[in-house]
């Protein structure tokens, strides 16, 4: 979340598909009602997000910094890539 490149690049796939741009909301732990809106807004941010890590120069930007940030960015991209989670997410 604090990768302006990816966090620009959203912003940026959102305009070019004619969409507002909308960005990542973060819950926060004691409240329910900022953990639905959060899991509503990723579920808005799902097309953007897939073309995003479909991009491979979008990825080799995203996949930096030390090796836990390197780990933790594929993982996010391997998340983002299934569909179950999405599934699981809607439900």
């Amino acid at each position: 979340c604090s990768k302006t490149y990816l966090l620009g690049h959203l912003h940026d796939l959102q305009e070019q598909n004619g969409y507002k741009p909308l960005t990542v909301i973060h819950p926060v732990l004691t409240r329910w009602t900022a953990h639905f809106l959060a899991y509503r807004r990723l579920l808005a941010l799902r097309p953007h997000l897939q073309l995003l890590v479909a991009d491979d120069n979008a990825v080799a930007n995203i996949i930096t910094g030390p090796a836990a940030a390197k780990s933790t960015a594929r993982t996010m991209i391997q998340r983002i890539q299934n569909d179950q989670f999405w599934q699981a997410l809607t439900r």
